[in-house]
Formats: structure tokens, C-alpha cells, sequence
């Protein structure tokens, strides 16, 4: 009876632990990002594009969306100082 309970108390704290970490993956999911309002922008090559130093005027980029893909043509490029 008592090697039960200690057993059942294990599985029930590693349950909890899977939960917990499930919980904070699912957190991490990029799609979960995009769900938020978020974009992916790449450059041609797939290149994940982080800096606005990283455009160009008529510069050609994607834009990754929660639900499909935008093709997106830079028109002007203003950095914060």
C-alpha cells in the first residue's frame, strides 16, 4: 500500500513537470507568434531579416503571417536612432 502511494505521487509529479513543460513549448512555438500578430520577414534566400540596417529601398522581401505568406517590396527604410 505505501509503495503505491510513493509511486502514485512520482507519476503525478513527473505529470506535472510533462504539463509544465509542455505548457512553457507551446509558449515557444513560432506559429504561436505569428498567432499574436507577429512576422516572419526573410530576405530571398530565406535569411531571417532582425534590423532595420538589414533593408534597402525596392528591396524585395517575404513576410510570414499566422495564416499565409505576403511577398512585400521595401518602399523606405527609417532606423531609430
Amino acid at each position: 500500500l505505501i509503495l503505491d502511494l510513493a509511486l502514485q505521487h512520482v507519476v503525478a509529479a513527473r505529470q506535472q513537470r510533462l504539463d509544465s513543460l509542455e505548457a512553457r513549448l507551446a509558449a515557444l512555438d513560432p506559429r504561436q507568434v505569428l498567432a499574436r500578430g507577429y512576422a516572419w520577414l526573410s530576405d530571398g534566400e530565406g535569411h531571417a531579416l532582425t534590423s532595420a540596417a538589414m533593408l534597402a529601398p525596392g528591396q524585395e522581401i517575404e513576410a510570414q503571417l499566422a495564416d499565409g505568406r505576403a511577398s512585400v517590396s521595401v518602399l523606405q527604410v527609417e532606423r531609430d536612432a
